[in-house]
């Protein structure tokens, strides 16, 4: 018997329980795929509400009009430049290092699904040159 002959055990080969892990490896890449899809589809939705939002932390406008005293100034300071700076932070840098996270670990993982079934095309080529 050489080496590339299919060793059978139990009626089923090697080479059929190599195919059948390599299967179920694709069905837990694509069920994490779909995990992270899902995630970034969220992400996304919450950082378009978060982009809506942004313009009520300035609600209602302070004016000389409508807000004076010894902690107006203050107020304004923290409310409208503090606040809403920090806000803007979460949506420029938070929002979109998350977003790019998901990316990098969704194309990572489509990239793992694709080798993985060259192989097993591969594998079951093979499968196919041994049995002739």
């Amino acid at each position: 018997m050489s080496g590339r002959e299919v060793i059978r055990k139990g009626g089923e080969s090697i080479m059929d329980a190599i195919l059948l892990q390599y299967n179920g490896l694709v069905n837990r890449y694509q069920e994490k795929l779909a995990k992270l899809e899902s995630c970034k589809a969220a992400l996304k939705e919450k950082e378009a509400q978060f982009q809506r939002d942004a313009s009520k932390l300035k609600e209602p406008a302070v004016s000389l009009e409508n807000f004076k005293g010894s902690r107006a100034t203050s107020f304004y300071t923290i409310r409208d430049v503090e606040l809403y700076e920090e806000y803007e932070a979460i949506i420029q840098e938070q929002f979109t290092d998350n977003l790019e996270k998901l990316d990098t670990h969704i194309e990572s993982l489509k990239e793992s699904i694709q080798s993985t079934n060259q192989l097993i095309s591969f594998r079951k080529e093979e499968l196919q040159k041994e049995s002739v």
